[in-house]
């Protein structure tokens, strides 16, 4: 597949870049100030280094042609002969270790962190691939500090399932390897919450497909429907062959999903501009909200799994309530678009009747934005100009979109339009941090650290070591309680033959 000439794309499949992130890598600004002040919780820090693949000598660094995502994998502890084998360290003991990776251009760089307090790691296996990748993810059921299972998906639509234990070879699965599943790049793929062999994977076509490792591909097409506006579920004919079952949501691109936290419901966010819940029992669509503007990118549910953060191309950060279907509050802060949300549920805490949720962000315009959401205390905007006042005005291609959404929820499920600025509660962020002289792409909210991720590089930045004093009391929540255990992190090399990866991987 020819890549000459191949522009960068946009996160989640909207286009080009924005202007902000565009500006941002032709026109890096001041060096970036290692630490940042959260008031009521302290100081947060840039600890070890920056992680990043080094460019071989005489060539350029790897070109990010899709947007880099984080995988993390805090692996149970191997017992004491293999601890000892793997980490050649005589007074190692039963511990966890702490696994990561990210895509960059062809390539997928893993670490392994020999010390978790630090942030201290190491690069394993660099694998380098033919094609793409755009997403992958590790099973914490399954994987061990004796054997990793890993899903990656390629912007071909090629799933690889990579099976690998230290100091042994690879097995892999391929899965849609002639698309009679489904078309388009896969745009986020996951293991089932709990499962040890299905899982699901989203594709730019518009489509979630939920599959098994131990079932094969299809022998023909026949498996594979056409994307339509309408929401329609095709079940697996054929026990042997995949998919389990194919949701048919959209025309336009699944950007990402999530199940809640009781697993009742699934939220996808799409480039329709649509966030879509499902209830994933019964297998109906519940409700549909609409976005300010562009298509919703990222997604994440509250710990309690009451509310849903989203952020996309019209710049903000929302919160909606699935239960009573209303969007409570918008957040404006960043100036390009917000390209990866998420609850930090070491921070979301209750006191007494108040219910405090954290929500971290980061965007094309190289931010970090912390927010702080309590539905009790939401604000209403004051009119910044009649022009803002009732909904937004729609392009063409909005309006022949929304006719489409329209038509499909005849089928059920409750679909609610966009409101004016005026006519929605906002937010603000309590802390505004520029972390990187690039477009951000991710970001992961670890115990002792968030984890940000550009296009090609990932920092660390470490949690206050201890609460200000003038702090509110700690959370009573037990959805949001966390306990703080000392762990030693086994050091493991893992050794994969490449070759083994038949046409994927690079010689």
């Amino acid at each position: 597949m020819s890549r000459g000439g191949m522009s960068m794309m946009g996160v989640g499949g909207g286009g080009g870049m924005s202007m902000a992130a565009a500006a941002a890598l032709v026109n890096p600004q001041k060096p970036i100030r290692p630490y940042f002040k959260v008031p009521y919780e302290g100081t947060y820090e840039i600890i070890g280094d920056e992680i990043s693949i080094p460019p071989k000598p005489g060539k350029k660094p790897p070109t990010p042609v899709a947007p880099s995502r984080l995988s993390f994998l805090l692996a149970p502890g191997a017992d004491e002969d293999d601890t000892l084998k793997l980490s050649k360290d005589k007074e190692a003991k039963t511990n966890n270790a702490l696994f990561f990776t990210y895509n960059i251009g062809e390539s997928m760089p893993f670490y392994y962190f020999s010390s978790i307090e630090s942030a201290s790691c190491k690069e394993r296996v660099p694998l380098g691939f033919r094609v793409i990748p755009t997403t992958h993810d590790f099973n914490q059921v399954t994987s061990t500090c004796s054997k990793l299972d890993l899903l990656i998906g390629f912007d071909t639509g090629d799933i690889l399932i990579l099976l690998c234990e230290p100091l042994k070879k690879a097995a892999n699965t391929q899965c849609n390897k002639d698309k009679t599943i489904a078309t388009g790049k896969v745009t986020k793929i996951q293991w089932m919450p709990g499962s040890t062999t299905q899982f699901i994977a989203s594709f730019a076509s518009g489509c979630l497909v939920f599959m098994d490792t131990e079932r094969e591909d299809p022998p023909s097409s026949s498996a594979r429907s056409d994307p339509s506006d309408g929401f329609s579920i095709v079940k697996g004919k054929n026990p042997k062959h995949n998919p389990v079952s194919k949701w048919n949501i959209s025309s336009k691109a699944i950007n990402s999903f999530q199940f809640s936290p009781d697993m009742k419901y699934l939220a996808t966010v799409s480039q329709d501009g649509l966030l879509r819940i499902f209830n994933y029992e019964d297998e109906t669509l519940v409700v549909s909200f609409s976005s300010y503007y562009g298509g919703i990118l990222s997604l994440s549910w509250s710990p309690d799994a009451r509310y849903v953060v989203t952020g996309g191309e019209d710049d903000m950060v929302c919160v909606w309530c699935p239960g009573d279907h209303v969007l409570l509050a918008r957040g404006q802060g960043h100036k390009s678009f917000v390209s990866s949300v998420q609850f930090d549920k070491y921070n979301c805490r209750q006191d007494g009747e108040r219910h405090i949720y954290r929500i971290a962000s980061v965007g094309e315009d190289t931010r970090l934005l912390l927010w702080d959401f309590e539905r009790d205390s939401l604000r209403r905007p004051r009119n910044m100009s009649i022009s803002f006042s009732g909904s937004r005005r729609l392009s063409e291609d909005d309006k022949k979109n929304h006719v489409a959404v329209a038509a499909s929820h005849q089928q059920g499920g409750a679909l609610i339009e966009s409101k004016g600025r005026n006519d929605v509660d906002h937010i603000y962020p309590i802390v505004e941090h520029r972390v990187a002289q690039e477009p951000l792409s991710d970001v992961v909210c670890m115990e002792q650290f968030l984890v940000i991720c550009s296009w090609g590089k990932v920092r660390f930045w470490a949690r206050p070591k201890s609460n200000n004093q003038s702090s509110p009391p700690p959370s009573s929540a037990t959805t949001t309680t966390t306990t703080t255990t000392t762990t030693t992190t086994t050091l493991i090399v893992i050794i994969i033959t490449t070759h083994q990866i038949s046409g994927y991987l690079h010689h």
